[in-house]
């Protein structure tokens, strides 16, 4: 299996999935997909990248997931189930990105089974779903998610700023695991300019870190 590179290339349609684990121990080796800014446009489908394996274990080289700046429109139940993503030296973030579509529904189990791991400093695991029209965060829309930073300078963000969220259910983050073991590497859910007048409890969103730094969040 090897990395896709294609940004702002004016494709349509998403490449045939990939199968297997991809890895890379080189300087400076962004791997992963990156098709970014082009016209892929409807639903990321179910089960797209299940199985989806990534490491890397060169400095400066993230992995990456990046479908920013397409039309996507929803992400289906099981698109990402049981993706695993690692790497292990230091600059070395871990980004799924799919900011700047035109996402109007995360199924429930969109973002389930899901494991993103850092192993070194100035590395951090980003979930980016801002500047779309999500309004609803279902139930179980994140299940089974573990991510996990080691070293300094290493926080984790799930983004949904910019959206039109009305309500995050009470299970949208069922069985959920943020871990920060180092200092500067806070934990941020960020749901800012948004619209958002109800959450739910978050109960079942398990949260380990030195620097506690869980923020806008609003409350009734």
């Amino acid at each position: 299996m090897s990395s896709i590179d294609s940004p702002g290339q004016q494709l349509s349609n998403l490449p045939n999935r990939q199968r297997g684990c991809l890895s890379s121990f080189l300087f400076n080796q962004p791997i992963g997909i990156n098709l970014a800014n082009n016209q892929i446009s409807g639903v990321l489908p179910s089960d797209y990248f299940e199985g989806y394996q990534a490491a890397s274990s060169g400095v400066l080289s993230p992995v990456r997931i990046d479908l920013s700046g397409n039309m996507l429109t929803q992400v289906q139940q099981d698109a990402f189930k049981h993706c695993e993503m690692v790497t292990v030296s230091a600059a070395s973030p871990i980004v799924v990105n799919l900011s700047h579509n035109g996402l109007t529904a995360l199924e429930s189990d969109a973002m389930s089974s899901i494991g993103l791991q850092t192993a070194n400093s100035n590395s951090p695991v980003v979930l980016d779903f801002s500047h779309n029209s999500l309004t609803i965060l279902e139930d179980r829309t994140f299940h089974l998610v573990r991510t996990r930073t080691a070293q300094i300078s290493s926080p984790i963000t799930i983004d949904f700023s910019q959206n039109r969220l009305t309500m995050i259910v009470s299970g949208a983050f069922d069985h959920v695991e943020l871990c920060s073991e180092s200092a500067f590497s806070s934990l941020h859910l960020q749901v800012a300019r948004t619209r958002v007048c109800e959450i739910g409890q978050l109960a079942n969103i398990t949260l380990f870190f030195l620097c506690r730094d869980l923020r806008d969040i609003p409350t009734r």
